[in-house]
């Protein structure tokens, strides 16, 4: 077997394993409400346009003419996926906005494909769309790119590590292809080149899918068998990360809002939220109904509030019911609901 043929061999290999990784993360992100969804469609739709180059390498799409441009549709998506998943949102009917271009293109591709030798456009410009629509591809990356960075530079509570790993592969795909572009349309095609650009491109990839998948691996064996304890810094860490999200956000007032969801929200797993709150002497409920009673607190001081009734009031700060509102006000203040609102009223009277 020649090099040529084992480093064919070797990407369709990787292009598959992508493939099938990336359903994984695609289904946990769904089901998660996460960005795993879009880490799972990135590495998906590059393993796609990969799996589309062994079949250029191998000759195999030049006798299925169907094949022909749809691997290098998929290239219109990586933009929105970095996108997205620097912006950290979750699945999103905007990620369809923003995949209009992929669509406009596989439509395109189809009607090339359907019309063959009876198209309608002059003889001189059909060997041009090729090189049309790559560099319109280059273009779409760029400006995305641009997007990308204008929200890195615009917006404080980036995470930074997702960012640097997500932009870097972003970064390792448009130099990749604007590489290709340049060697096979303004230097002589040598096939080797195709396979080092590929194999750069390919390893940043991957190793996005052992990091991710393997933390995704971590995370679920170490809620079962892990007993080792946090370090001092990462405690604190974490629990100001979560302190920091509670107050920036109102999570705390959906009375849903339980440990998965914070878990999905600050990027960090259950087990270690968990050890995190058992380090300080608290849990997870606890330190959730204690925000949401000092809420209440504000709002029963608060004149614009001053006509809610005490239920109301519980509701409105993510409490189930009445009763879990006064057993947690309480508990935290010594008093009911409407001793406190009593007493500071009070106050504020003779004050005046």
């Amino acid at each position: 077997m020649e090099a040529s043929e084992i480093m064919i061999f070797l990407f369709l290999v990787c292009s598959i394993q992508g493939i099938i990784s990336s359903i994984f993360f695609i289904i946990s992100g769904v089901r998660q409400n996460s960005t795993k969804f879009y880490w799972g469609a990135l590495i998906l739709i590059f393993s796609i346009i990969l799996f589309s180059w062994v079949g250029f390498w191998t000759g195999y799409i030049f006798t299925h003419r169907y094949l022909i441009g749809w691997g290098d549709s998929f290239v219109f998506l990586i933009g929105p996926a970095v996108y997205f998943l620097t912006k950290e949102k979750k699945p999103s009917k905007q990620f369809i906005l923003h995949s209009i271009p992929f669509l406009l293109n596989i439509a395109l591709v189809t009607w090339r494909v359907t019309l063959g030798e009876k198209s309608y456009l002059p003889e001189q410009v059909l060997p041009l769309i090729p090189s049309i629509l790559l560099a319109f591809e280059i273009i779409h990356l760029t400006v995305y790119g641009t997007l990308i960075f204008h929200y890195r530079y615009t917006r404080e509570k980036l995470s930074f590590r997702q960012f640097d790993t997500a932009i870097g592969a972003f970064l390792a795909f448009y130099l990749g292809y604007t590489g290709y572009f340049i060697t096979f349309y303004f230097i002589e095609y040598v096939q080797w080149i195709d396979f080092v650009i590929a194999i750069v491109m390919s390893v940043f990839f991957y190793y996005i899918v052992y990091r991710t998948h393997s933390g995704f691996l971590k995370e679920t064996m170490a809620q079962k068998y892990s007993s080792s304890s946090l370090t001092l810094d990462d405690s604190n860490y974490i629990y100001n990360k979560i302190l920091d999200y509670l107050g920036s956000s109102n999570a705390s007032t959906d009375p849903t809002f339980d440990l998965d969801k914070l878990s999905s929200e600050i990027k960090v797993p259950k087990y270690r939220i968990s050890q995190t709150l058992s380090v300080n002497n608290e849990s997870f409920h606890d330190l959730i109904n204690r925000k949401r009673v000092n809420e209440a607190m504000d709002l029963l001081t608060s004149k614009s509030h001053d006509h809610y009734t005490l239920e109301a009031i519980g509701e409105t700060v993510g409490f189930k019911n009445r009763m879990s509102f006064y057993n947690y006000f309480k508990k935290e203040t010594g008093i009911t609901p409407g001793i406190y609102k009593q007493q500071k009223r009070s106050q504020m009277q003779s004050a005046i």
